[in-house]
């Protein structure tokens, strides 16, 4: 069978978009891929000795446009980063409060008057060494004194973020040694550890915050802290603790009458029931989310739970009910302006576009996407969109492209320690290295992407790299092995109703099949997975699968069949792009010697 080769290359080529893929998800309203952490009570504090909230709101503003200038951000990407730094500003407000209500004191230091003044000019100078004094000299006095000196740090703090946040962070800590009781100091080091990727030091910081809150029977503690050790968990790849918080913070975001907030909670439960699999649970759980923030008229909320049906849809195989989700939540986020909204349904409509084979509007989605996550320094947005173009890359046979793209990817994801991430980028280095025919870096890889996998609880990884290693050990002629994978891979998305999941299973079985000889099987495997691609709409996969089928039809000697299969399958091909895999089908059908079409 000289055809077993060329039949073993579109075979690999089936599972090149492995249900594995990297997904964008909206987790909290207004969300990114992860999530938004909560921050108390955002209202304006209205200073009564002092600035005005709108001269508070004028020196906030002249602050943050320095930082813009400063980093050379242009205008309109300013405005997301804006509405990104949302924790940002309300530590900054605090710092402006602080100083105002100082400097009316009678006994007001020039240097306090001048700190102030200064501010509104977007110098901070001054301010940082006024508050450094007063840490210092609190801190030296002890006593009582220590929780002066530790709203100092915290000052100090939000101040260094806006140009340094290791120095941010050590103020922040410093914080919460000074003033351990202080369920500011712990949240604000909690959101920063979480922004810049300690995650394992901000579910520390979260859970001191929790513990307070319980200590203190403090309901409004309580549901912040559970909400943020949600987002962190589940970003850090602990799907259980994950639902659990969830759940306790909608409880009491529920108990105290935040409907905004319980929807978010409902939605984040939502989307760690797909992380685990339960897509039945998580579409429920978004469409009571969405419910709530309808009858709110919440326009962000509604866009975020948009997004995540997409999401499970995508994941049952629905790709047009999928793609209708992101379009409409696309749609919202432009009208409100929200750049990192944008960039998040980009990116899920590309994955799409990838399912089904229009690799160019894909990877032009991705770049789109890839240049607002960098000016918005969104690091798990840029590895996300990474990686996607590395698959698009590995689709299009340039394996060098893709290496690099997911070795950028792969490297992002191991410096914010996102488990998930790393798990997808070393499956997608194990298709480049099988197809580049190192066999055993390729197992590897895959075996190390299923072990990350399992620990975390990803029953989706799961099935993919089962898949995956199934693919190498087809490669190997170890067909019995292989067809084990396979049939464990299947019986997952069986269970997860994903229903590409499953015809990419029948397709890589009905490959096996032929393989080992029994063609009638093979034949009746291939038109059910043929028949599932079709249902969901994606036409690579029809393509592939129509070339597989014609290499039984020929071995049955059915050259009409095989013709008609194969010249399908080119055709399709050529029209979403994929003109290596076309050439390869019309070779096919010349040594075949199809007859021309009239």
């Amino acid at each position: 069978m000289l055809h077993v080769g060329i039949m073993g290359t579109l075979c690999v080529l089936l599972i090149l978009i492995s249900p594995a893929m990297a997904e964008r998800s909206n987790i909290q309203v207004g969300g990114n891929n992860k999530g938004a952490i909560v921050t108390g009570n955002n209202n304006n504090t209205t200073v009564i000795h002092g600035s005005t909230p709108e001269e508070v709101d004028q020196i906030i503003q002249t602050l943050m446009e320095k930082h813009r200038q400063d980093r050379k951000i242009d205008q309109e990407n300013f405005k997301a980063l804006r509405e990104q730094d949302r924790e940002t500003i309300k530590a900054l407000r605090a710092v402006v409060e602080a100083l105002s209500r100082r400097a009316v004191q009678p006994d007001a230091t020039p240097e306090i008057k001048e700190a102030l003044e200064k501010l509104k000019v977007g110098d901070r100078k001054a301010a940082e060494e006024l508050f450094a004094q007063i840490l210092a000299q609190k801190q030296n006095i002890g006593g009582k004194y220590l929780k002066e000196a530790a709203e100092a740090a915290r000052h100090l703090g939000a101040l260094a973020f806006l140009d340094n946040t290791e120095t941010a962070l050590e103020y922040y800590r410093t914080a919460t040694k000074l003033d351990p009781e202080n369920t500011t100091g712990w949240n604000q080091l909690g959101q920063l550890l979480y922004r810049t990727g300690y995650w394992g030091e901000a579910i520390t910081a979260f859970e001191k915050l929790l513990a307070i809150g319980r200590k203190n029977n403090d309901k409004s503690v309580i549901a912040m802290a559970t909400a943020n050790l949600g987002v962190v968990y589940g970003v850090s790849g602990q799907p259980a603790w994950a639902e659990e918080m969830h759940r306790q913070a909608q409880e009491a975001n529920t108990e105290l009458g935040r409907r905004i907030s319980a929807a978010k909670n409902i939605g984040n439960l939502g989307f760690t029931y797909r992380k685990r699999g339960k897509l039945k649970k998580a579409e429920e759980a978004h469409k009571r989310a969405l419910a709530i923030f309808e009858n709110l008229g919440n326009r962000k909320g509604i866009a975020s739970q948009l997004s995540n049906l997409g999401q499970v849809y995508r994941l049952k195989g629905d790709l047009r009910k999928a793609k209708s989700m992101h379009q409409r939540a696309l749609t919202i986020e432009r009208e409100l302006k929200r750049k990192e909204g944008v960039a998040d349904e980009l990116s899920n409509l590309a994955v799409i576009y990838m399912f089904e084979g229009n690799l160019i509007d894909a990877e032009r989605m991705r770049r789109t996407s890839l240049k607002i996550e960098k000016y918005l320094g969104r690091k798990e947005g840029i590895a996300s969109d990474f990686g996607a173009l590395g698959q698009i890359h590995l689709m299009r046979g340039q394996w060098n492209q893709a290496e690099k793209m997911i070795l950028n990817s792969l490297s992002l994801n191991r410096q914010l320690g996102k488990k998930e991430g790393i798990a997808i980028q070393l499956s997608s280095l194990g298709l480049v290295y099988r197809q580049q025919g190192k066999l055993v870096l390729a197992e590897k890889m895959h075996k190390e992407s299923l072990a990350l996998s399992e620990e975390i609880g990803r029953k989706q990884g799961i099935a993919a790299e089962l898949s995956n290693l199934g693919a190498i050990y087809s490669s190997k002629n170890n067909f019995d092995l292989a067809e084990d994978m396979h049939n464990r891979a299947k019986a997952i998305y069986i269970e997860m109703t994903n229903k590409k999941g499953v015809a990419t299973e029948l397709g890589h079985l009905g490959v096996i099949q032929e393989m080992k000889g029994d063609l009638n099987r093979a034949e009746e495997t291939l038109q059910r997975s043929l028949t599932l691609f079709r249902e969901i709409g994606a036409k690579n996969e029809i393509a592939k699968v129509l070339a597989n089928l014609g290499f039984i039809f020929r071995q049955k000697g059915s050259l009409e069949i095989t013709c008609k299969n194969w010249k399908q399958s080119k055709g399709i091909f050529q029209k979403i792009g994929m003109h290596k895999e076309a050439n390869i089908v019309q070779t096919w059908i010349s040594e075949a010697a199809c007859p021309s079409e009239n």
